[in-house]
């Protein structure tokens, strides 16, 4: 494979977690569940599914 398919295969994969990602808190936010997460120190956080949404425009 060239680099500029591996790009373009990497790419593909990253708009693919992207949607999976998209789907799940959509999920979640219509049961109105959280998100079980750890924050930057490693302690776990859980956040509202719909807060995410709300401050990440990929997932609206």
């Amino acid at each position: 494979m060239s680099n500029k398919e591996i790009e373009a295969y990497l790419k593909t994969i990253e708009e693919g977690f992207i949607e999976s990602e998209r789907i799940l808190l959509k999920e979640k936010a219509s049961k109105n569940e959280p998100v079980i997460n750890c924050d930057e120190n490693g302690n776990i956080v859980s956040i509202p599914a719909k807060d995410i949404i709300a401050r990440h425009r990929q997932y609206q």
